[in-house]
């Protein structure tokens, strides 16, 4: 059983919330998970023509693209890792702190 993947390319910091600007080049469907791997660092088996990405949307979360590897036939492995911040961004808007700020600094 497939499922459509979103790849492309993300221009933000590593610590941003951001996924907004998240246009894909590529969206690729028919796609299997490489047996032995998680959702937090998935490697996706795709048909289709490797290129220079850094950024996937899949199942409603966001991966930063580490590394895309091509097969012949036009295969193409694809490893990421979980973006939180961006997958997150909605629980993460949603907390509340209590920050408390000294205007004496202790040293040792």
């Amino acid at each position: 059983m497939g499922f459509t993947v979103n790849i492309g390319n993300m221009d933000k910091r590593v610590n941003s919330t951001a996924c907004a600007g998240f246009q894909p080049s590529i969206t690729v469907g028919n796609c299997r998970l490489k047996e032995g791997c998680d959702i937090r660092n998935p490697v996706i088996i795709v048909q289709g023509s490797a290129g220079n990405y850094n950024y996937m949307e899949w199942n409603g979360r966001y991966y930063w693209v580490d590394s895309i590897i091509p097969f012949p036939n036009s295969i193409i492995e694809v490893h990421a890792h979980l973006d939180p911040l961006a997958t997150y961004k909605a629980y993460i808007k949603q907390a509340y702190a209590f920050i408390s700020y000294s205007h004496n600094i202790i040293s040792p």
